[in-house]
């Protein structure tokens, strides 16, 4: 799809040279962290860690019920361990390294178990009892939470309803400015891993440690290491926002990061939409003269929405139509068009799959079509009124005579007394 040569992308911009090809933000921000995972190795090896742990268990009912059975005796709650997915590896992760750090007494305390006997799977529970109460992979651990509820409420934000493109850069940086503060002070997961582990005693909480136990500093290389590469991953992955033209749209659009003063201000984002419509030349060539004089028109006209979302701001200047910023207006509607993100897709396809289950697999294309565009784009239930759906119901027949209601015929008329209609469907669900 993204293929500069021969994806669809690719062929499009041999044709028409200006596009932009934009892959969608949330999938972007998910394989910024995979390559981190893939290119560190004590990540890689907690990954394997994790995958291992939910397959032992899964596949053994024995062991879920031997695991619950010591979770009982010590009057834990047992979280479930889920599989670490390809799709949605963020959420995932997050779930597994949570689950895991629930239940790590419970868990290291039914592994040194199994581990004792003499079947073929001891080995396995060796294994990862071992890599379990290593202070390096439990450090590791702590530290990838903190850096997973960064990437996760950039993650959630990327999934928002009516995300502009200039939106991304300025959020993207802020989560990496988060993960840098990382470096020099602990994150939550951090500081309740500094404060249960004692290299003194061997343990960390209630649970015993194997290995080596030395003084653990959160400032050391490893962590310096692992923080650096998902943040050069994220840079690298993130490009495209740093290049032209989308870049340019952030300057010149996000009336929120616009200079105060007049002078400033005047000159501001001149020469970034120079380069816009540089770069959409078939598309603005007639307006370009007009364009630059309703720029200095939109920035007096912005100044009272700085408050607002940018996005609801820019929707009530297309909808107002002011004629002073007619030209100007098209390039705004550009901007509100560039789509980042295919998290809406993704909604629809859940909704269709809640529509079409295996007992409505007969439903036609018309009426599917129907039913997914009130479920995605309609009211909600609490805002619909049925008023003109009744009436609609009751004067679309085939033949134009009617429908029986409660047994009675109810002529086709124009003039359709709702309250009388309501009262008939009441009568006939109630029997």
């Amino acid at each position: 799809m993204q293929g500069k040569k021969n994806g669809v992308a690719g062929k499009l911009m041999k044709d028409y040279s200006h596009l932009i090809s934009v892959w969608c933000i949330a999938h972007k921000l998910q394989l910024s962290v995979m390559d981190a995972v893939k290119d560190v190795d004590i990540l890689h090896r907690l990954e394997a860690t994790l995958k291992g742990i939910y397959k032992y268990y899964h596949g053994s009912p024995k062991r879920r019920r031997e695991v619950k059975a010591v979770a009982e005796v010590l009057e834990a709650d047992l979280a479930h361990i889920p599989d670490l997915k390809e799709v949605r590896w963020v959420a995932s992760q997050s779930k597994a390294l949570q689950a895991i750090k629930t239940n790590l007494l419970v868990i290291t305390t039914h592994l040194g178990e199994a581990a004792s006997r003499s079947d073929v799977y001891a080995g396995s529970a060796k294994k990862y009892l071992k890599d379990l109460c290593s202070s390096s992979v439990l450090k590791t651990m702590f530290l990838l939470l903190d850096i997973l509820g960064v990437i996760a409420d950039l993650s959630k934000f990327f999934q928002t309803e009516d995300l502009l493109i200039l939106e991304v850069l300025p959020k993207m940086e802020a989560a990496c400015l988060r993960l840098t503060s990382l470096k020099y002070h602990p994150g939550e997961n951090m500081q309740e891993f500094l404060g249960k582990y004692s290299p003194d005693t061997g343990y960390f909480g209630d649970v015993k440690l194997t290995g080596p136990c030395p003084e653990v500093d959160f400032k050391d290389k490893s962590t310096q290491h692992i923080l650096d590469k998902t943040i050069a991953f994220l840079d690298e992955r993130f490009s495209v926002f740093k290049e032209s033209p989308v870049k340019d749209m952030n300057l010149v659009f996000n009336f929120k990061t616009w200079p105060l003063d007049r002078e400033t201000l005047c000159v501001y984002g001149m020469k970034s939409l120079d380069t816009i419509l540089n770069y959409f030349n078939p598309i603005f060539e007639q307006e370009r003269d007009n364009i630059h004089t309703e720029y200095q028109n939109l920035k007096a006209y912005m100044a009272p929405y700085k408050t607002m979302p940018i996005y609801d701001a820019y929707l009530s200047l297309v909808q107002t139509g002011v004629p002073s910023l007619r030209n100007i207006v098209k390039v705004v509607e550009l901007m509100l068009c560039l789509s980042c993100s295919t998290a809406k897709c993704e909604r629809v396809f859940s909704s269709l799959k809640l529509l079409k289950t295996r007992l409505r697999s007969s439903l036609t294309q018309d009426n599917l079509n129907s039913q997914l565009q009130i479920m995605v784009e309609g009211p909600s239930l609490a805002e619909f009124k049925p008023d003109l759906a009744i009436e609609k119901w009751l004067n679309s027949t085939s033949d134009g005579k009617g429908r029986h209601i409660n047994g009675h015929k109810f002529e086709c008329t124009k003039d359709v007394n709702i309250d009388e209609c309501e009262e008939l469907l009441y009568q006939t669900v109630e029997k």
